[in-house]
Order: structure tokens, then C-alpha cells, then sequence
């Protein structure tokens, strides 16, 4: 179990209500605004958030139908450069598709996002294959979907490789000898497999945690493999505390089988008392909004009520072991973020389950998550 309650939340336009676009106080800027997702961020960084995702749960590329606020969807690791700068000790997590990148451009691009955030940033793998992509990415048709879980362990095996390919003082900036780059220092991976040929290096030095934080949502019994031998965090979405219990408990044990451990966190969308407004009217009035409820949304665990009841919620998950924290989904913003920071922190901060200050220079010391080991017997700079 971790040392403090995790607390991660997911950035997106009006809320995660499939009605919140539709509600009386979203705007066309909080689909596409640069300002409102800086405000989120920094909102929830006063809040003491530990991380934020960005493109969660993660979609496809084909159009959404003309209902769906998901017709829109700021590239996730755009978003995340654009909060590096206006944001100090919050982790920044964005999701990626591995069935539609390569490994270097995954790995170069998370490489920078670390070097740039001071190692604040982190991969939410996303592995899926979607028929409903194959319009936009014809050679998703070159991959059998059989093939899918094995094709992501090699996508994620190459990608530590090019992150372990500096060592961390290879770069050396020597003005007087005019070396650049200690080349004895950076080390081509030859990699020849079944889906991938890569030489490298990477063209990236070594990040301050030295591979990015790497997050995970596939709860099948083959993805709790892949999440218990590559995952710092896996996301579960539960639909009970003892659903919760279940997939936790699974996860752990795999993960310990193999010598590691992972960190779990819960999906939970809060809809709290506003300004007035009781929770279970406000969530009534979102329903009417979006009558039809996809299976995804109608699976996902939705507390109403007040801060401290949120509170209770949370702490009887925690000490149950159903997981080491949550991934909140707001149904609205920024209302039950805003409602979240003023009355559920506080309260668990005063009950000693969240700290009241950052610690640790980057998400993994922050998550009391240790420095991976290069294969080059090299530690991470710090």
C-alpha cells in the first residue's frame, strides 16, 4: 500500500458526464481553450493532485457522432508540453497509442516531455486496435489483433531500451575539448524482433526519472500480465469497492511474482454538493442531459454527496486494499474539481491520508516509486 492516498485526475473539456457540454455553464473554450486546461491544472496542483492525465480513457480517431462532446480531442501530449511551463510539481501523464506509433517516436517524445517537465512526465499506454481507425490508419489492417498483446510487450521492451541507450552523464558539454557527447557513453540497442528492427540510439539524453512513469488501463487477465511486468501504475475502473478488491488483488500478486510492485488506482466520478446545489440534483440534471449512457460511462463508479462522505468513501477503499488511490473523473468543470480542492483536500489532509506539501523533485520520488535500473549500470540524474 502506498505511504499516502494517490490522487490523479483526468483533464478534459466541460467534464466527464457524457451532458456536462451541455450544461449551463460549459463553453466552446473549455472544448479547445488553452487557458481552461492551464486553470485545471493549476487548480489541481493547489489541490495536491500527484498527477494528471491527459487523454484519458483514451479514444480513437474516428468522428464521434454530433452528440458527443468526444467529436473534439486535444492530442494529449500537446496538452502536456502546453502545462509544463504554467504548472510546478503536478506529474503530467499523457495517454499514446502504441498500435499507431513506433517505438522511437513514443519513446523520443516522452524523453523530451521528461527532460522539459524536470521529470514530471509519464505514458498512459494506450494498446488497443479499432476497426473504427482503419480509415484514418490503413496499416492497422497489417496487424492481427491475435497479435496485439505480444506486438505492445516488444513496443514497451524497445522503448526502455532507447530510454536506457544514455547513460546519465553522457552528455558532457566539454567548451574547452569540444566534446559534446561522451559516445562511449550512448549505446545502440540492436533490436530484431518479431515486429520491431530498431539500432538507436535514441536522440534524447537520459531523463531526470530516467524512463517516464508508465500507466495502464487493460484489466483482461493478459493485460494484468503485461501491467505486472512493464506498469508503474495501473487504472482499474471497478464497478464496487470489492470489484476494486478483486482486480487490485490480482495485479499486486502478479507483480510480485515477478519481484516488482505496482501502484493501483480507481476510476471515480465525483458529482458534489455546489454552491447550493444538492449532488444527487445536479447529477439528475446531467442524466436528463445525456439520456443514453455508453457502456463505458454506465461502468464507471459515480459517488454524489458531500466532501466528507467523498472522504469516507475514499478511506474505506484504501484501508480495504481496493487500491492505493483514485483517478478522479469530474463529472463537471470546473465545478466538482473546484468542489474537490475546497472540501474533500482538506479533509484528507486533516485525517493525515494526503500530504500537505509536494515531496520529491519528480513523480516517481513523489510516488515513492524507484529509479529504474539502466542496463547500462547507470542511475538516473536526479
Amino acid at each position: 500500500m502506498s505511504e499516502h492516498l494517490i490522487l490523479s485526475v483526468s483533464l478534459n473539456g466541460a467534464g466527464h458526464h457524457p451532458g456536462a457540454w451541455r450544461s449551463p455553464h460549459a463553453s466552446r473554450a473549455q472544448a479547445l481553450g488553452g487557458a481552461h486546461h492551464r486553470d485545471m491544472a493549476q487548480l489541481a496542483e493547489r489541490g495536491g493532485f500527484d498527477m494528471a492525465l491527459l487523454g484519458y480513457p483514451p479514444r480513437g480517431s474516428a468522428l464521434a457522432p454530433p452528440g458527443s462532446a468526444e467529436a473534439i480531442r486535444l492530442d494529449a501530449l500537446s496538452l502536456a508540453a502546453a502545462l509544463v511551463p504554467v504548472t510546478r510539481s503536478i506529474g503530467l501523464v499523457a495517454a499514446a497509442p502504441a498500435t499507431y506509433w513506433e517505438p522511437f517516436n513514443i519513446a523520443r517524445a516522452f524523453s523530451g516531455l521528461d527532460n522539459l517537465s524536470r521529470g514530471r512526465a509519464g505514458w498512459c499506454v494506450d494498446a488497443a486496435w479499432r476497426p473504427a481507425d482503419l480509415g484514418n490508419f490503413k496499416r492497422l489492417a497489417d496487424i492481427d489483433p491475435s497479435t496485439l498483446r505480444e506486438r505492445t510487450r516488444e513496443f514497451l521492451d524497445v522503448a526502455f531500451a532507447l530510454w536506457d541507450s544514455w547513460e546519465a552523464d553522457a552528455l558532457v558539454f566539454d567548451v574547452a575539448n569540444a566534446q559534446f557527447t561522451d559516445h562511449t557513453k550512448v549505446h545502440r540497442i540492436d533490436h530484431a524482433g518479431a515486429f520491431f528492427k530498431i539500432e538507436g540510439p535514441l536522440n534524447s539524453p537520459r531523463s531526470p526519472q530516467g524512463r517516464p512513469l508508465v500507466a495502464q488501463t487493460d484489466t483482461t487477465p493478459d493485460g494484468l500480465d503485461l501491467a505486472a511486468a512493464t506498469a508503474d501504475v495501473l487504472i482499474i475502473r471497478p464497478p464496487t469497492m470489492y470489484g476494486a478488491i478483486e482486480m487490485s488483488s490480482a495485479a499486486r500478486s502478479r507483480a510480485m511474482a515477478l519481484g516488482r510492485s505496482i501502484i493501483v488506482l480507481a476510476d471515480l466520478m465525483p458529482v458534489l454538493d455546489v454552491a447550493g446545489q444538492h449532488a444527487i440534483a445536479r447529477l439528475d440534471a446531467l442524466d436528463i442531459l445525456a439520456p443514453e449512457l455508453s457502456l463505458a460511462d454506465a461502468a464507471l463508479f459515480r459517488f454524489f454527496g458531500d466532501g466528507v462522505g467523498l472522504a469516507d468513501l475514499m478511506q474505506g477503499w484504501l484501508e480495504a486494499g481496493a487500491c492505493d488511490g483514485f483517478n478522479l473523473l469530474p463529472a463537471t468543470y470546473p465545478d466538482d474539481l473546484q468542489a474537490f480542492v475546497d472540501t474533500v483536500t482538506p479533509e484528507l489532509r486533516r485525517r493525515g491520508l494526503t500530504p500537505g506539501d509536494y515531496a520529491g523533485a519528480t513523480l516517481r520520488e513523489r510516488l515513492r516509486l524507484a529509479q529504474p535500473a539502466s542496463r547500462h549500470g547507470m542511475a538516473a540524474h536526479g
